[in-house]
């Protein structure tokens, strides 16, 4: 693990970053106690992700669940009726 002071890191960020590439540990503090580390980036990670106007999908699944077919079908069906438009002005 590399541990180094900001005020070290400042003129070698390039070399801790290659080294932080390579898989090494790198830890920079400050002198008022916080600190970072240095985290590898995938290649695959760092393409610019698409819009968030164009993301449709299952992104927040985790967070709602998923339907089985079985249960969309359900839920399709019970609402089917509302899928009807009719004409109140005849």
């Amino acid at each position: 693990m590399i541990d180094v002071k900001l005020t070290d890191a400042e003129g070698h960020l390039e070399e801790l970053i290659e080294e932080a590439a390579a898989g090494e540990v790198v830890v920079i503090t400050s002198a008022s106690g916080s600190a970072v580390r240095l985290v590898a980036i995938p290649r695959d990670e760092r393409a610019e992700p698409p819009p968030a106007s164009a993301v449709v999908g299952h992104a927040l699944d985790r967070f709602f669940g998923t339907w089985s077919p079985e249960q969309a079908a359900e839920i399709l069906q019970s609402i089917e009726m509302f899928e009807q438009v009719e004409s109140f002005w005849t």
